[in-house]
């Protein structure tokens, strides 16, 4: 399998895979954070069936992570 996708990456057929980064520590920790401060309603929405509800929720947790990025971000720089 790693020799076909290699080989299809090649001709231009495939995306390129890219290395796996661990993300440091810190942002586990505030990614953990933000998870533990999810509303009730994205928990559930996230296991839901309907599509459009585990969308809504998915964008929305990635709005509350990519806030709790940039604003760690903000703090640094300060």
């Amino acid at each position: 399998m790693e020799q076909r996708v290699a080989q299809a990456s090649c001709d231009g057929q495939w995306p390129v895979r890219q290395p796996l980064i661990m993300p440091s520590a810190s942002l586990v920790d505030l990614v953990e954070k933000v998870l533990a401060r999810a509303p009730e309603w994205v928990r559930v929405d996230l296991a839901a069936r309907d599509p459009l509800q585990r969308q809504r929720a998915e964008e929305t947790l990635a709005a509350m992570i990519a806030s709790a990025i940039s604003s760690t971000g903000d703090a640094e720089s300060s």
